[in-house]
């Protein structure tokens, strides 16, 4: 059985402090759809480590609609129209007992026939995301209910979809083993660089700025002293680098825009090994220099940057 940890809002419909801070400390549902769909770990990992902060989303027009249609979505779910189940709001965040670093906060629960109470999600999107309900419910979404449905300890969920305000999509997710067992897996890897303060590995480096940003979070929180904090010491990079130096050359050399995210993929990786020095090396002499760099101001305020730089040996 889970554990009940606190209530996502307080009596005036704010958001709870406690129930922000407690996110911090597990894998949410919306961490593994993202873990699950491509989004950025480096981003996720900074955040729940404070190097940067999670944004405040309750001021945003959309998040408010979100949050006010909420009743009216689970309204809907329970009328003869649509489920026709009884429905019973929530906004608790609960804790897996078994595993603790899994979290959900769950919208309401629902009584489906042959499986008894289950999870049920609310969400408000718009009309133009109706094509992504033609094959069934979203990816994004449907690892959002097996997780939840893992935190509660049952083998389904169910979701109701308000779309543009004029239409309802709901459906159930019956839950394989085999999919929980993912969640688990995913999950637990991403809480073990949490739990041990390591960035995740350079094989979860993408190409988002998203990444990017956290990266420099991590490695060079004040960059106004960059060189003061850099390490000084020399890191001699392993063969898998001079791979992928080597493919960094090739991908300049093409400039073709298609190639453009897996050329920020590897300067990511590049980043992430380097880490906080200032200087790799690869075993053929090539140099890989890491430094701070002043922006040309135009329309904003300049500010500095990190600027990976390569110096070939010389024939």
């Amino acid at each position: 059985m889970p554990t009940m940890i606190c209530h996502q809002t307080l009596p005036d419909g704010s958001d709870n402090p406690t129930w922000l801070d407690q996110r911090k400390k597990g894998v949410t549902a919306t961490d593994t759809a993202k873990l699950m769909t491509g989004g950025s770990w480096m981003e996720m990992w900074a955040k729940k480590t404070g190097r940067i902060d999670s944004e405040d989303l309750s001021h945003i027009e959309r998040i408010q609609w979100g949050r006010w249609m909420e009743p009216i979505i689970l309204q809907a779910y329970a009328s003869e129209r649509y489920a026709n189940r009884p429905v019973t709001p929530s906004g608790e965040l609960m804790q897996s007992d078994d595993h603790p670093w899994i979290l959900a906060t769950l919208d309401a629960r629902t009584e489906r026939p042959e499986h008894g109470t289950i999870p049920l999600d609310a969400k408000n999107t718009d009309k133009l995301m109706e094509y992504k309900w033609e094959d069934g419910i979203p990816e994004s979404f449907a690892w959002q209910l097996r997780h939840q449905a893992l935190v509660e300890g049952v083998g389904s969920a169910s979701i109701a979809c308000a779309l543009g305000g004029n239409s309802l999509m709901w459906a159930d997710l019956d839950i394989a083993p085999a999919e929980f067992d993912r969640v688990l897996s995913v999950s637990e890897e991403f809480w073990w660089f949490v739990e041990n303060d390591i960035p995740p590995t350079p094989d979860k480096m993408d190409a988002s700025a998203a990444t990017r940003r956290a990266l420099d979070a991590t490695y060079w929180a004040n960059p106004a002293e960059h060189i003061e904090l850099l390490d000084p010491e020399y890191l001699e990079l392993d063969e898998e680098y001079a791979t992928i130096e080597r493919q960094l050359r090739e991908m300049k050399s093409q400039a073709l825009k298609p190639l453009e995210d897996r050329l920020n993929t590897l300067k990511a990786k590049l980043k992430r090994a380097i880490g906080s020095r200032s200087k790799a090396t690869l075993k053929n002499g090539t140099v890989y220099t890491l430094r701070t760099v002043e922006k040309e101001p135009y329309t904003v305020t300049p500010k500095p940057y990190n600027l990976i730089r390569r110096k070939a040996v010389k024939p």
